[in-house]
């Protein structure tokens, strides 16, 4: 994968699906996704669980955060 002095990234996870949900009801990043807000968290953890695109393709949208705080920001 890639690195960063600031951020780490990696695949997301069942735990992410909280600030997910939050991070996808978001105008400014729907415009850029092009994905539509998630209804609950059980959609959410849906996506999550059944996210292949990291198998099929080897990489994708990954969970980024900060590797001073580990505070997710996309």
């Amino acid at each position: 994968m890639f690195k960063s002095s600031r951020l780490k990234f990696r695949e997301w996870e069942m735990s992410d699906a909280s600030w997910l949900m939050e991070l996808n009801d978001d105008t400014n990043v729907l415009k850029y996704s092009g994905d539509r807000p998630f209804l609950t968290i059980l959609e959410v953890e849906d996506f999550i669980d059944n996210y292949d695109q990291y198998q099929n393709f080897g990489y994708s949208r990954w969970a980024v955060f900060l590797k001073e705080n580990n505070v997710p920001i996309g």
